[in-house]
């Protein structure tokens, strides 16, 4: 199975992952290492961990942008899942609900993600847009991440809240 097999498996089963998927730039760990993979054609490994995207296309295109709003690990945290939630909510009306709040692969952590509009604008905008917003509304979170702009959307440990809906992106059924 390759790793483009992989990601229409998830889809199948999360039907929710569907709308964020992308093949351009998947990220996977696999015995206890992280990376990106060179093509959405490669093999993906028995031992796989968690499988991901960034918000970039195969064509290169901005497709998305995320945020991670991190609790207890990071050098900047928030100090409880309900401040990250308030802080994603802010986000989120500051995107006029055009944002997806989630609980990230821990159940402790939260995402947000904007589904970005279809202007061929290049991936590395990304990072830029998330750090701009994340100043403007002062939110205490890592500038790395955001930098990556990659994002879990499976894990093969899921712990209680992993990927849990908490607050839809408008307009997204």
């Amino acid at each position: 199975m390759t790793l483009e097999n992989a990601m229409f498996c998830i889809a199948e089963k999360y039907p929710w992952t569907a709308t964020w998927l992308r093949t351009g730039h998947i990220i996977l760990s696999a015995g206890g290492r992280a990376r990106e993979a060179r093509s959405d054609q490669e093999p993906c490994p028995a031992n796989i961990e968690a499988l991901g995207c960034t918000g970039v296309d195969a064509r290169g295109r901005l497709a998305w942008v995320g945020w991670d709003l991190d609790v207890g690990h990071g050098t900047r945290v928030f100090e409880s899942t309900d401040a990250a939630i308030a802080g994603a909510r802010r986000l989120r009306n500051a995107l006029h609900g055009l944002a997806e709040i989630r609980f990230s692969k821990s159940g402790v952590g939260v995402h947000v993600r904007h589904l970005w509009p279809n202007d061929d604008r290049p991936g590395d905008y990304g990072p830029v847009f998330a750090k701009a917003y994340a100043k403007r509304l002062c939110l205490p979170v890592d500038p790395t991440p955001l930098g990556r702009q990659a994002f879990w959307f499976w894990s093969r440990i899921r712990p209680q809240h992993a990927f849990e809906l908490i607050e839809p992106h408008m307009g997204i059924a």
